[in-house]
């Protein structure tokens, strides 16, 4: 099973649904080629563990910021950790699955 993360805040639509159902599908589009693009599928788990650095830690790398420039008062960050069970996708050139 692969990883993945991402983060959103308490409240939002999409910390709702994971606590009703925890089932999840990413889409990914590839910005060179808009036909290009992955899913992935699996399930997510929403905790308070470590989000306030998983949000500047993506701040640093999109933003070029040291901390995430953007908190809202009061608001309380989380962190999306995904279980990744099953990858799909197409691209004119990608290989099939394994």
């Amino acid at each position: 099973m692969t990883k993945s993360s991402f983060n959103t805040s308490e409240g939002r639509r999409k910390s709702q649904n994971l606590g009703r159902d925890p089932r999840i599908i990413v889409s990914v589009q590839d910005r060179n080629d808009p036909q290009a693009h992955a899913v992935f599928y699996g399930k997510g788990r929403v905790t308070e563990a470590g989000a306030d650095d998983h949000i500047d830690k993506l701040a640093k790398r999109f933003l070029g910021a040291d901390k995430y420039p953007f908190p809202q008062p009061g608001e309380k960050r989380l962190v999306v950790r995904i279980g990744v069970d099953r990858i799909g996708g197409f691209g004119s050139k990608m290989k099939p699955w394994n």
